[in-house]
This record gives C-alpha cells, sequence and structure tokens, in this order.
C-alpha cells in the first residue's frame, strides 16, 4: 500500500491551479479582430457593369457592407491597402456550371474494335474547349448569380481527357457566350474514369493509357 502524502497531494493540486490559470490567461493575450474592414483603392468587377477604378470596399462581420467611390470609412474599421488588388464582390466557383453542347462522336460503335477505338470514342479529346461550344447569356446565369456566384471555371465532362475548360465572369448584359469569356482555355482536364466498352475502360488500363500517352509525347 502507497502511503498518502499530504505535501504531495497540495503539490499537485497547487500545479493544476498554475495551469489552468495560465490557459485561461492566454486566451486574452491576441488582440480582438476589428469590427469591420475598409479595402481602399481596389479595382471592382462586377457582372454586369464596368470595372471601377480607385473603390473602396467596407466589409463587416461575413457581409460586404458598402462598395463605391469616396466611401466614409466606419470610425471602427481596419484599413487595408489595395492599390494592386481586383476585387470580385461574390463567390468565383472553382468548377462552376454554363451550359455548353459538345457534338456526339459520329461514329459507329459496331465497327470499332474494343481494343483500338478512335480517341473521340475513348474521350480523350484534350484539344476540344468548351468555349467553343458554350451557349451560356447572361440570362441563362441569373440562378448563379443569386446565389452570389460572379465568376466560375467551367470545366468539361467526360471520360480521360475530355477536353479544355474556360472562365467565365457571369455578366448579366451578356446576350452572347462570348461576353462571358475572361479566359477562353484553361489546362486540359484530366480523368481517371475509364472508357466505356473499350479500351481503357478499367482503372489500370486508364493508368498504363496515361503513362504511354505521355511517353509518346515526351
Amino acid at each position: 500500500m502507497i502511503p498518502h502524502h499530504p505535501s504531495r497531494a497540495a503539490l499537485i493540486c497547487v500545479s493544476l491551479t498554475t495551469l489552468i490559470a495560465a490557459e485561461l490567461f492566454a486566451q486574452f493575450t491576441d488582440p480582438p479582430p476589428p469590427a469591420a474592414y475598409a479595402l481602399e483603392r481596389v479595382t471592382i468587377v462586377k457582372p454586369g457593369a464596368e470595372p471601377i477604378a480607385g473603390a473602396t470596399v467596407i466589409i463587416r462581420g461575413n457581409i460586404i457592407e458598402a462598395i463605391g467611390l469616396d466611401l466614409a470609412v466606419p470610425a471602427d474599421a481596419r484599413v487595408l491597402e489595395g492599390d494592386s488588388l481586383t476585387v470580385y464582390p461574390g463567390f468565383v466557383d472553382a468548377h462552376g456550371k454554363a451550359p455548353y453542347a459538345f457534338p456526339e462522336a459520329d461514329v459507329d460503335r459496331s465497327e470499332i474494335e474494343s481494343w483500338a477505338p478512335p480517341r473521340s470514342v475513348q474521350s480523350f479529346v484534350p484539344h476540344r474547349r468548351v468555349v467553343d461550344y458554350l451557349t451560356a447569356t447572361g440570362h441563362d446565369l441569373a440562378a448563379e448569380r443569386k446565389k452570389g456566384i460572379v465568376a466560375a471555371a467551367i470545366h468539361p465532362e467526360g471520360l480521360l481527357m475530355p477536353g479544355r475548360g474556360t472562365l467565365l465572369l457571369f455578366r448579366s448584359s451578356a446576350n452572347i457566350a462570348t461576353e462571358l469569356v475572361v479566359e477562353p482555355a484553361l489546362g486540359p482536364l484530366l480523368s481517371f474514369r475509364g472508357a466505356q466498352g473499350v479500351y481503357p475502360s478499367q482503372h489500370f488500363g486508364v493508368l498504363a493509357f496515361m503513362r504511354q500517352t505521355f511517353e509518346d509525347v515526351r
């Protein structure tokens, strides 16, 4: 049986009290964040409007409180210089949606050898661009703007390498698709989803196909 030592118990209590006090004190070592931020002299890009240079953005909490020229900065706001910044007041969707329509491959699948299909059937078409088949207008993207999305990268859907995406600014005033385009072609999209009914349909086949393709390019 271990003998009881009152002095040891007291020492443990003092140590625990010291640790708890230190943790509580540490919570107040950092200053609280400001109530608001003022981002000054930035260029504002809004859908449906021309860019505004030299503007100020007031952000309070998680809300954009005000945007414009010659805004009065609130007394409780921290001022941030933004001389070289371009601000999109909303969400930029890295994998968004917009209407486009790729043409179907004009191939008779009954005449295709499953081990040697054409690239269009494999969905290995990295040269194909979404921007060339884009049908969206500003009206089509109204629901996305309502969600707060102001711009998006639109990537092609498909297998293996279905093509190259595009970057769009969701302008409400766009009457044709080209008026939405900021960057016509993004990098080719790479997928490890196998082709349907032809080589490569299995995961290991896809890996072998991709490796051989890059070896051929090199």
